[in-house]
């Protein structure tokens, strides 16, 4: 990298090279985000990159191993019904205030959110191809 900045340093101005390094900077703090909010164990926190080492593993992704663009591992009804749904459902489904807003008891909706009901539901109504 430096070679490359040696030999074009005549050829690009000071502002692009400012600029550029702007612009790593700006894509490595997403990074370093995670980094730091992992010291304060949030709620959902499965890469927990709290070490170095466990920062670069999560980064570099290694523990999902190789990855093919064009081989599944899981049907798209398995990823949607038991992956993101019931990611999704930990993060914004709060029975409490779905209640109020419908009117019905606490211990109904959360009944429901247990027994998996819901993501059947949708599933079936809305994943149907």
């Amino acid at each position: 990298m430096a070679i490359v900045i040696y030999h074009l340093r005549d050829t690009i101005s000071s502002k692009a090279w400012l600029m550029a390094l702007l612009v790593i900077i700006l894509g490595i703090s997403t990074h370093l985000f995670l980094y730091i909010r992992s010291e304060f164990r949030p709620f959902i926190n499965e890469g927990h990159p709290a070490t170095f080492d466990a920062f670069k593993d999560y980064v570099l992704r290694t523990q999902y191993g190789p990855t093919s663009m064009f081989n599944r591992r899981a049907t798209f009804f398995y990823q949607m019904k038991d992956q993101f749904l019931t990611y999704f459902s930990w993060q914004f489904f709060h029975a409490k205030t779905i209640a109020s807003w419908l009117g019905r008891p606490e211990s109904l909706i959360e009944m429901i959110s247990k027994n998996n009901c819901i993501f059947t539901w949708f599933s079936r109504y809305f994943l149907s191809i």
